[in-house]
């Protein structure tokens, strides 16, 4: 017990004043963190194909060309199905349908394609239904200026933008022909290689052009017929072997799977006699 008038620490006197406290004035220091060095982020660069032209820059009337672009992919599934029922060839305001390389398979790349046709300076190579150019560009670098492609389409439209993406790779030794298979525009013994490149099934008739392409080729001359299941007009390689050995020819070399394969096919050296 405590006495009257006196106070212990843990009940003091409520009427005596609080004890006096310093007001705090230093302010606590800011901690500064340094800020993280930015990461340098490194993105894989892929080989860009010898046949791509760089597009010019964008225009005021870029969104005009914006709206073609959409048209064509919404006119791409419409060709894509009505070519199940009749030979249509790629509409020309399609063309960067067949201008770009494929990414899902490694067979229907121009880089691939060109080296397996084991290519030398100077040979003569047709390159039949070659659409906006997009094989005979590198085609025409591999044979040199003493060599010669023939580029052969049905479609004035593919042909003028070879001529152009031709111009600007200033490359002189292509020859533009405006036609289709089985016209008889080749000659005969002309050409080292010829290369059909998902166009076969676009051919009304098909025994007709690989006829006219074994005439063309010289003795021992190969023609590479590369197809791909996604191409709406694809031709399975029994049907590919039956009209080839229709027509003469043998095959040389075979690359890939059933959906999506090239099919190297020579003409053979003892047959100089020419097809009646």
């Amino acid at each position: 017990m405590l006495a009257a008038g006196e106070m212990s620490r843990w009940h003091p006197d409520p009427l005596a004043a609080p004890p006096h406290r310093p007001r705090r004035t230093a302010q606590r220091p800011r901690v500064r963190f340094p800020r993280p060095k930015a990461i340098p982020v490194t993105r894989k660069r892929y080989p860009v194909p010898a046949s791509y032209v760089r597009p010019p820059r964008k225009s005021k009337f870029h969104r005009i060309e914006r709206k073609k672009d959409t048209r064509s992919s919404v006119s791409s599934p419409i060709w894509r199905v009505g070519s199940r029922r009749h030979s249509v060839p790629c509409p020309v305001w399609l063309r960067w349908v067949v201008e770009l390389d494929n990414p899902f398979t490694k067979t229907n790349r121009a880089v691939v394609i060109v080296e397996r046709l084991e290519l030398e300076p100077g040979m003569a190579v047709l390159d039949a239904g070659c659409g906006p150019g997009r094989l005979a560009i590198p085609i025409a670098r591999q044979v040199g200026p003493q060599g010669e492609v023939v580029a052969m389409d049905i479609q004035a439209g593919m042909l003028e933008r070879a001529r152009a993406k031709a111009a600007a790779a200033n490359l002189a030794n292509i020859r533009f022909l405006e036609g289709g298979l089985g016209e008889g525009k080749l000659g005969r013994n002309r050409f080292d290689r010829s290369v059909l490149v998902t166009v076969l099934g676009e051919v009304p008739d098909r025994e007709a052009a690989l006829g006219e392409i074994f005439d063309a080729l010289k003795p021992g001359g190969i023609l590479s017929v590369t197809e791909l299941i996604f191409d709406p007009h694809f031709q399975p390689r029994p049907t590919v072997e039956r009209l080839a050995r229709s027509v003469g020819f043998r095959e040389q070399a075979f690359h890939g799977n059933r959906i999506a394969f090239t099919l190297n096919l020579q003409k053979p050296h003892e047959g100089t006699t020419q097809r009646t």
